[in-house]
């Protein structure tokens, strides 16, 4: 209870090491490796604090809530996606229980489909994906966040020399809803040398796959251009 007393801006950290972050196309919800990034930070809004686990609500950069939904991953294997949201009525789907494990550690429990949220490893494509969950006699630490505290109620936004803004600026896309064949080009200039990372995806949406290349790369400031 006492962990998102009076907290603002969290940041959840899975046990791959990686952010819960909203995606570019500020829909899909993603695990990303740059925790500097303003999709990595999510406000919180407590919606009970009487018993020992606090329901809340956490709400990405986009002004959207992280919801549950009942579409598969992928046909046939378990796990249901996540979003990003705007519902008209807020209700369970965009409502967690935190059961705290220890100290930071925390699981979140969807109250409307009594699963939890879960940081998918391995080998793609389930990396870096993360859904929702029924944990089974086999759960393993997926299912764990570390909670990470941004911001306080009673506290005033931490002043830097380069803001979240401003790092975001140098992030730019040129990007088409859907495509039959689509190429990301990663490009960072490193003095006179241009650094380049490029990759084809066949019938993809490209701003999903973007935010995945800039990961992959892990470059503070990257322009990105999709065709």
């Amino acid at each position: 209870m006492e962990l998102f007393r009076n907290a603002k801006v969290v940041k959840l950290i899975s046990y791959h090491v990686a952010y819960l972050c909203a995606g570019l196309d500020e829909e899909s919800i993603i695990q990303g490796r740059n925790g500097t990034y303003p999709t990595a930070s999510w406000t919180v809004e407590i919606v009970s604090n009487s018993g020992s686990k606090p329901i809340i609500r956490i709400k990405s950069c986009y002004d959207k809530y992280l919801t549950a939904s009942d579409l598969p991953l992928m046909l046939g294997w378990t796990g249901q996606k996540v979003f990003q949201t705007r519902p008209q009525d807020l209700g369970p789907s965009v409502e967690w229980e935190v059961d705290i494990i220890s100290g930071n550690k925390v699981r979140l429990k969807n109250l409307s489909r009594n699963s939890f949220l879960r940081a998918t490893g391995g080998m793609p494509p389930w990396r870096n994906t993360v859904t929702r969950q029924i944990q089974n006699a086999e759960s393993n630490n997926d299912w764990n966040w570390d909670v990470q505290i941004v911001q306080r109620h009673s506290q005033s936004p931490a002043k830097s020399s380069t803001t979240e803004q401003e790092k975001m600026r140098g992030l730019s896309f040129l990007v088409f809803p859907r495509v039959s064949i689509g190429c990301v080009f990663v490009v960072k200039k490193v003095g006179a040398v241009e650094v380049q990372l490029s990759s084809w995806w066949l019938g993809e949406a490209l701003p999903e796959k973007t935010s995945v290349a800039c990961e992959r790369v892990e470059f503070q400031n990257p322009v990105v251009l999709a065709k």
